[in-house]
């Protein structure tokens, strides 16, 4: 597949300012912005949450 825009994946902790940076970035590039979390969590792509690190686990095979 030829592609012609890039994938930027920008990735951290939570409360880091993943989300305020990429949406800067797509304002900028005029690229889309995607939240994979809320596709993660909307889908329920998750099997699970971790308290300690605030955030979902991913199940992989859910994604197929």
């Amino acid at each position: 597949m030829d592609r012609s825009l890039p994938n930027i994946l920008v990735t951290g902790t939570p409360g880091t300012g993943k989300t305020t940076t990429s949406e800067m970035i797509a304002d900028v590039t005029g690229l889309q912005h995607v939240n994979v979390g809320e596709i993660i969590k909307t889908k329920q792509f998750h099997e699970g949450y971790l308290e300690e690190f605030d955030t979902h686990v991913l199940d992989e095979d859910k994604m197929n």
